[in-house]
């Protein structure tokens, strides 16, 4: 299956959401539409998927397989996390991510899925085995929550109980990372090579980082 016979080209598509994500970032630090954005938020991460899956090409069964479970798990793995607070610690999702089911955005098991993806692709990019390729795809998605976090609270879209990030978030974070990353590379086997997904991901942690210095 398919979703690239009509497409713009990568560099057309990358200037296309630089555009997009720099008019996300004024829309999110100016007061008068900022409810606007907020409510764009999980449509983001849903048309960010799409376009990545458009310019991945071919959608083989090993992928689908890959991104089902990883979907499941990353609605999981933030489940269980609501639910005991034993993972990433106490925690609970606020309104800003659209339609929630047991207390979670049926959009995160998606952003899960789009992270891993992208930063295994970039990984990829510069190593070749593995064994390699999985943390440093793991570091990259840890670097993307340390910039995520702040403006996460700053927004409402999950509250810490304590009111402060524990470090169990982050570790719990990484370790997730790893686990998904790897049943991903065990599934495919190869990664696919995907600029717009790379730089989906890039754009997406400087979107976060914007955010958090300009509300500071």
């Amino acid at each position: 299956m398919t979703l690239s016979k009509f497409k713009p080209s990568e560099t057309q598509a990358i200037v296309y959401l630089i555009v997009i994500y720099i008019i996300g970032i004024v829309g999110m630090l100016t007061k008068g539409t900022l409810e606007i954005f907020m409510f764009l938020v999980p449509v983001n991460i849903m048309l960010a998927a799409v376009v990545a899956a458009i310019y991945h090409g071919r959608l083989s069964s090993r992928f689908m397989v890959s991104f089902i479970l990883i979907y499941i798990g990353g609605f999981v793995i933030e489940w269980l996390g609501v639910k005991t607070g034993m993972i990433f610690g106490d925690y609970k999702y606020g309104e800003g991510l659209g339609l929630k089911l047991v207390g979670v955005p049926v959009i995160m098991g998606l952003n899960w899925l789009l992270l891993v993806y992208s930063s295994t692709i970039i990984a990829a990019r510069f190593f070749r085995k593995k064994i390699v390729i999985i943390p440093v795809a793991a570091l990259l998605m840890l670097l993307y929550d340390i910039f995520l976090e702040p403006s996460a609270i700053r927004y409402g879209f999950w509250v810490w109980e304590q009111g402060t990030i524990p470090i169990q978030n982050y570790i719990a974070w990484f370790i997730g990372t790893l686990v998904f990353i790897s049943l991903f590379l065990l599934i495919i086997r190869t990664p696919a090579k995907n600029k717009v997904a790379e730089a989906i991901f890039w754009l997406q942690l400087a979107f976060f980082g914007a955010l958090w210095v300009g509300n500071n």
